[in-house]
């Protein structure tokens, strides 16, 4: 998916070694010459360091126009694709409960994605395509309750609510 190139940023400070990799986004921690001196390989687009400069959506699709894609910085569940026909990045957003893993470039189960200093959304109703989902007997977030909840607080919310919302929320889980 992506090329390597000879990006090579040398630095003193901390070394490779086992289970150690101070290099982001799948660079590679290559040792120096000296005594605790590395730097970071780093796969295309990625620059600095240690490999941590993301271009933007705009600057990734010039670079690698297609099947490429870009973690939004903001929140894990969404990406930028550039592989459309118009070669501009296009915000997309995975289905609940999957979120955007940057290693895999693909949606994941949000068990196994790490998402950083990205916003991890736990509710189906936080999603973007979920949040217009209305229904005239219960709220998103009784219809779909957030993984964040045990299903004791769950059962406790049903108990909260009044007999119409109770036995739409019923019905739903059966």
């Amino acid at each position: 998916m992506f090329r390597k190139v000879k990006w090579v940023y040398l630095f003193f400070q901390e070394t490779c070694g086992l289970n150690r990799n101070p290099c982001r986004h799948g660079g590679t921690c290559v040792s120096g010459t000296k005594p605790k001196e590395f730097g970071c390989e780093c796969r295309v687009p990625y620059k600095g360091r240690y490999c941590e400069i993301v271009p933007s959506p705009a600057e990734l699709c010039v670079v690698s126009p297609r099947y490429t894609r870009l973690p939004d910085k903001e929140y894990c569940q969404t990406y930028f694709d550039c592989g459309d026909k118009t070669g501009k990045p296009v915000k997309k957003e995975c289905s609940y409960p999957l979120q955007f893993d940057v290693e895999k470039q693909s949606c994941e189960d949000f068990h196994t994605v790490k998402c950083g200093n990205r916003k991890n959304l736990k509710s189906k109703c936080q999603y973007n395509k979920y949040k217009s989902m209305r229904s005239p007997f219960t709220s998103c977030e009784m219809a779909y309750p957030s993984c964040e909840k045990s299903q004791m607080d769950f059962n406790r919310t049903l108990k909260d609510h009044n007999l119409r919302g109770i036995w739409y929320a019923k019905m739903n889980i059966l």
